[in-house]
């Protein structure tokens, strides 16, 4: 549970790091629409103001653009970890242009908590703050204002008591657009409900699908599908699920080596 106090009487403080103009305008746009109150935000055009300030004062969340850390190192990474370590009670998020595996692990790694990559619009850039503080049980959870996210995704399933759980879990444990999530919802289901989604589905879609699917073709699909939800980002999709990206690894070559025993069947 998060911590009382933020969202109605007090401010959350901010740290943005962006040395363009623009951008730095559309994201501060961005986070005073994503809190119940406007944040406090302090804006650093570069790496090393960025270090001054936190030197200064502390703050409940950095938001760093990774190109505006070059004038602190020359190596992204070592500029990520040199800020994590001053701002060690705040939230580290890192924000990069083009969706890349290696670059999520690597800030990762540095001590980031979270990488998001642009394009990015406001109802997620909150969503996924939102889950963030949640996830880290910091105080600011409470500072954001209800997800929508929550509400679209209501709508791709069927929020009886039994499927509760499971609307709770994809709105919880996977933000991100909720058109990219309905995938991901109804395989869940799938599970919970012994495949009558799966077969309603083969109904419609293709006489020779199989009813009821083998536990590791149920996880496969959940699994590839929570990746596509990310664009492709393996590192992402498994911090959501709570896996590594390792044992996604293994997993798909598993998950291979069972599809070609059953082709050679």
């Amino acid at each position: 549970m998060p911590a009382p106090g933020f969202g109605l009487d007090n401010a959350v403080r901010i740290l943005l790091v962006e040395r363009d103009e623009a951008g730095a305008r559309s994201l501060i746009e961005m986070l005073d629409r994503g809190f119940i109150i406007a944040p406090e935000i302090a804006l650093a055009c570069g790496g090393r103001e960025a270090a001054d300030r936190l030197r200064l004062a502390s703050y409940d969340l950095l938001l760093a653009d990774l190109d505006s850390l070059c004038d602190l190192s020359a190596e992204p990474e070592d500029a990520v970890a040199r800020l994590a370590r001053l701002a060690s009670g705040s939230l580290v998020v890192v924000l990069s242009d083009g969706a890349s595996v290696s670059a999520t692990l690597a800030v990762l790694q540095a001590g980031a908590h979270e990488h998001v990559t642009r394009p990015v619009d406001g109802a997620v850039l909150s969503a996924r703050l939102g889950e963030l503080a949640h996830r880290h049980g910091r105080a600011i959870a409470g500072a954001f204002r209800g997800p929508a996210e929550r509400e679209r995704v209501a709508g791709l399933i069927d929020a009886s008591s039994q499927l509760q759980t499971v609307l709770d879990f994809v709105a919880r444990d996977l933000p991100g657009s909720a058109e990219n999530l309905e995938g991901v919802a109804r395989r869940i289901v799938a599970m919970f409900d012994g495949g009558e989604t799966e077969r309603r589905a083969a109904s419609t879609e293709s006489p020779m699908r199989p009813a009821v699917l083998p536990m590791w073709q149920q996880e496969q699909r959940i699994i590839e599908d929570a990746i596509e939800s990310f664009a492709g980002n393996i590192a992402l999709a498994a911090a959501a699920l709570e896996l590594s990206p390792s044992t996604i690894y293994r997993k798909r070559q598993a998950w291979a080596e069972l599809e070609g025993k059953k082709g050679a069947a």
